[in-house]
């Protein structure tokens, strides 16, 4: 120690806060008198009393402690300190004195002042912070959870928050950071009271559908009976799958999410996997959210065949029949035929007399246009309908149709320019009353006549539809898996429309993003509308699903304080969200890696360049996009176009950070939604801690393997099998990328997943 150092460090322990103090009598090599001692961190200080002897000052590393096998008749207690080079000994009058000293000397380290000293920092760090502005105390409801808000509240349950101190070595010996960061996690209350809705609107179709191929009995061709006695057969087996669904659903009481051991199990197949909400970040600096879920599959109804692209690639069914566009055909055909009665009961009820010759060229204009659009939608729909002439010839065959499609056709036509022709000469009538009043009774007739023709074409189309599904299952293996898929999708949808639902509501949560732009709907199919609640005080949402298959409606209610600060295009009952949704791939363990040996990455390939595509169509109706966003989006594009699978780890950290700039709400899922999430989850923190703390590469990591084993993540695994455990075996280990390793002591063999 500097000579000159030592005056000024007694100076300050004389003068200063210390740990310990006391008076005692002490032995040095051949010196030994009375004095006083003084221990602050790792140094001690020794200042003579009744002799004058300079003071003293002790590092205390690398030392031991012992006690003393001798004693002073006035100081009966005594210990020993070792140093490399000398010894010092000090005797205190009381037992508990001295067993206190010989902890703290024996304690004290320069690790331990170090801490302290970080801590001290810290403390003025935070100090000098919160007189700025920044307040890190948490926010509390009126319920008194930490960190949440009352909308929180209104669609999540169960939260969990775990808080972390994290302590940030320096370089150039300034003191170490203290990092607080924060994750919550909570599961979502649409998790089972969406699909609950789901299966009642399942339920109404398999029963239409049944009725609609029972009525079809009559007008069936003998040769497709037993087809229509098959897919009756088969959808009152799903009819009966989805009501033990309902009634199982309906009625549960657990936990507000589906467990990953009962992912398996048929009741809960319309009930996404380990569905939670997960946010997190330092106290005081960003926050992000993420959602995590199983895969959004038919898991209870295995994969003996293959999942949904193989099934429909098995059967041999044109898309024209299929479930979602038959659907959409039937229901433009029905509405056509509303169409057709609007025009006869206007044609009826306003069709002038003879002293209203004004209004009759008005009205014959109006309804020659009316009768020109339902035509032209008739033969649109003819036009999509595989091999329709021909089941229209077999419908008339048997007495059920009034001619063949081709005369039906043939007929309208040459009826529409008879009826053009008649309009036009009322037009040039108008000045003659006595005879326009002749010719408009001739006129009324033809119309009434091409509007019947419309309405027995639109009949036979409907009946020909109907027909043209059965004979497209006529083998009885197809109708089973034509129904299987039904089933299998309804699924499937329901899961990923309740994925998508809490998405929206976290999206709400956070602010609706107003920079423009709208959202393009890859399937068409979900649309999402905000209704405020009809309630005051409604504490939970109570989701509404209504539409056909072609177009489901999800209607989720919000409390009347927060419906009415939103915008209000989003107030407006006519308008829906449509989820814009960007699908990527990337498999991790053992089994991609056989995949990829022995099924190529082709498969994985072409989902990750559709994925980019559709988030660049996204991006391109947002503009301007921030310079972090066009980085994210470059970045990304070349990640894909080099290696777009393999376990690209970059695909996925890019991915990540172009869905977060673009605003979008981030989606994480493995087959459970516990294990491989987890990883990804935690990868995902990490990166933000480097981006919002300055954290290196390594210490990122640090950061990765702290929250893997003591986070929010461990707490999913303990709710779906009852330990804190991930299920990876040593096996797996060794596929899993470095980075999705979780570390040691955190993981078992042989746990139900």
């Amino acid at each position: 120690m500097e000579e000159d150092n030592a005056g000024d460090i007694f100076k300050s322990l004389s003068g200063g806060k210390v740990d310990v103090e006391t008076e005692a009598f002490v032995k040095l090599c051949d010196r030994s008198f009375n004095a006083r001692l003084r221990v602050r961190g790792n140094i001690l200080c020794v200042q003579a009393i009744s002799e004058a002897v300079e003071p003293l000052i002790f590092i205390l590393v690398k030392h031991q402690v012992l006690k003393a096998e001798d004693n002073h008749p006035d100081f009966p207690h005594g210990f020993v300190i070792q140093f490399k080079n000398e010894t010092l000994t000090v005797y205190l009058k009381d037992k508990e004195e001295r067993e206190r000293w010989m902890v703290k000397v024996a304690t004290a380290s320069h690790d331990m002042a170090q801490a302290e000293l970080d801590e001290i920092a810290h403390r003025l760090f935070a100090a000098s912070t919160a007189e700025n502005g920044v307040d890190h105390k948490e926010e509390k409801t009126a319920e008194g959870k930490p960190g949440s808000s009352s909308f929180e509240d209104f669609f999540l349950t169960n939260p969990c928050t775990i808080q972390h101190k994290f302590s940030i070595t320096q370089k150039a010996g300034v003191p170490a950071r203290l990092i607080t960061y924060s994750e919550t996690i909570a599961e979502s209350k649409l998790s089972i009271a969406l699909p609950v809705e789901f299966v009642k609107l399942y339920k109404q179709w398999t029963t239409e559908m049944i009725q609609q191929i029972e009525s079809f009995e009559r007008r069936c061709p003998a040769q497709d009976e037993s087809s229509r006695q098959e897919l009756c057969r088969l959808l009152r087996e799903n009819s009966e799958t989805l009501e033990q669904t309902w009634e199982f659903l309906s009625t549960y009481s657990g936990p507000s999410f589906r467990k990953s051991i009962e992912k398996r199990r048929v009741a809960f197949a319309p009930v996404p996997t380990n569905l939670h909400y997960q946010r997190f970040g330092p106290i005081g600096g960003e926050e992000r959210h993420v959602l995590t879920a199983g895969v959004a599959a038919a898991l209870p109804l295995r994969f003996q065949s293959g999942g949904l692209p193989k099934l429909r690639s098995s059967l041999s069914l044109h898309p024209a029949y299929t479930d979602a566009i038959f659907s959409a055909k039937r229901s433009e055909l029905f509405e056509i035929k509303k169409m057709i009665g609007a025009l006869s009961y206007k044609l009826e009820n306003e069709w002038p007399n003879d002293k209203e010759c004004d209004r009759l060229d008005k009205l014959c204009v109006d309804l020659q246009a009316g009768v020109k659009q339902v035509y032209a939608r008739l033969r649109d729909v003819e036009t999509g309908l595989a091999g329709v002439e021909r089941h229209v010839d077999s419908l008339m065959d048997i007495g059920h149709a009034p001619d063949t499609l081709r005369n039906q056709l043939d007929n309208m036509d040459a009826m529409l320019v008879s009826l053009q022709t008649k309009i036009a000469v009322i037009d040039s009538l108008m000045e003659s009353p006595s005879e326009l009043s002749s010719f408009s009774l001739n006129t009324r007739e033809s119309m009434i006549g091409v509007l019947d023709a419309l309405l027995s074409l639109c009949t036979s189309l409907i009946d020909a539809q109907q027909l043209g599904r059965l004979r497209s299952l006529a083998r009885s293996a197809d109708t089973a898996v034509y129904v299987h898929i039904i089933l299998r999708a309804d699924f499937v949808f329901s899961q990923a429309s309740t994925i998508a639902a809490t998405a929206v509501m976290s999206r709400l949560q956070r602010g609706w993003p107003m920079n423009g732009g709208a959202w393009r709907s890859i399937s068409s199919r979900l649309l999402i509308r905000l209704v405020r609640c009809p309630s005051s005080v409604s504490r939970t949402v109570t989701p509404l699903v209504a539409g056909s298959r072609h177009c489901v409606i999800v209607s989720l209610p919000l409390p009347q304080d927060f419906f009415d600060a939103l915008p209000p295009a989003l107030r407006d009952p006519a308008h829906y969200i449509r989820v814009c949704t960007s699908f990527w791939s990337l498999g991790v363990n053992h089994e991609a890696t056989i995949g990829y040996q022995f099924g190529g990455v082709a498969a994985e390939t072409a989902i990750n360049q559709t994925a980019l595509s559709d988030l660049q169509s996204y991006a391109s109706s947002r503009s301007p996009l921030s310079a972090a966003a066009q980085e994210a989006l470059a970045e990304l594009q070349v990640v894909v176009r080099a290696d777009p699978s393999r376990k690209n780890m970059l695909l996925y950290e890019w991915a990540m950070a172009a869905g977060t700039e673009l605003d979008g709400e981030l989606v994480v899922s493995c087959k459970s939604g516990k294990d491989r999430t987890a990883m990804g989850v935690t990868l995902e923190q990490g990166r933000l801690m480097r981006q919002a703390s300055g954290l290196n590469a390594t210490q990122a990591a640090e950061v990765v393997d702290a929250l893997r084993k003591n986070g929010a993540r461990r707490e999913v695994c303990r709710k779906n099998i009852d330990k804190a455990a991930y299920s990876f075996s040593a096996f797996q280990m060794h596929f899993l990328p470095k980075s999705f390793r979780p570390p040691s002591g955190t993981f078992a063999h042989g746990l139900s997943t």
